[in-house]
């Protein structure tokens, strides 16, 4: 399950800096259209960051306790 997160997040992260890049090829700086784009992108970056939080913590924390269990 932690890979499955992970996986998520790169993924997300991977977008996000490839929409970023499209805008900076597209738009100037000023403009509301980058500023959408740019906002977008800052919110996938963000999920990303939970989502690989959320697969530490899994990894660390979760994932031993359940190994635990099992003996």
């Amino acid at each position: 399950p932690p890979l499955i997160l992970e996986a998520a997040a790169y993924v997300a992260a991977a977008m996000a800096s490839i929409f970023l890049s499209k805008a900076l090829m597209k738009y100037s700086f000023g403009t509301p259209e980058f500023r959408a784009v740019f906002l977008s992108c800052l919110r996938l970056f963000a999920i990303s960051a939970v989502l690989l939080f959320a697969a530490a913590l899994f990894e660390t924390q979760l994932a031993p306790w359940l190994l635990g269990t099992l003996k």
